[in-house]
């Protein structure tokens, strides 16, 4: 387990099985979403999702056109614009995954931008983890994690993994 992620373990910010499950999706180079707001720990999340992924070949969004599909991992941080989504859209639809945020100051749907994604390339092959963080008891948690996937019938599918 990579030593950030363990970290987060020791702190019971999560637990060992979520921790594997996002080692898991990062080995695999699966699209991993850090989600909720920056009280609740988000962003250190986030950090340590991009730090994984950078034993990859990564590129850092700063504009739209850093957007290419010459990249292993595209990491995607919190931009201070208004079209966020369409900056989410358009990774997502680029070849690589990306790891990303999902805060009250950046909204989107993850459903809206996977079905999109599947009618504009038709590429129904991607899965999306998005790992929800909320306060317990005034304490941030990794309470949920959520995998969007295409069924075989090419509609995206939610199931949902809680706090055990």
């Amino acid at each position: 387990m990579h030593p950030m992620l363990q970290k987060l373990v020791t702190s019971e910010f999560m637990n060992e099985n979520q921790a594997k499950v996002i080692q898991e999706a990062v080995d695999n180079k699966d699209t991993v979403i850090a989600s909720g707001h920056r009280s609740a720990a988000v962003r250190p999340l986030l950090a340590t999702l991009m730090t994984m992924a950078k034993a990859n070949d990564t590129k850092q969004v700063k504009a739209m056109e850093d957007i290419t599909d010459d990249t292993e991992y595209i990491l995607l941080p919190g931009l201070g614009v208004d079209n966020f989504e369409e900056y989410v859209q358009k990774a997502f639809e680029a070849k690589p995954p990306m790891i990303t945020i999902k805060e009250p100051e950046h909204p989107y749907s993850m459903m809206k931008v996977m079905k999109l994604a599947a009618k504009a390339s038709g590429n129904t092959d991607k899965q999306t983890w998005l790992l929800e963080c909320r306060k317990v008891d005034n304490i941030p948690r990794l309470v949920e994690i959520h995998r969007f996937y295409y069924n075989e019938k090419g509609k995206v599918t939610l199931e949902k993994q809680t706090r055990d």
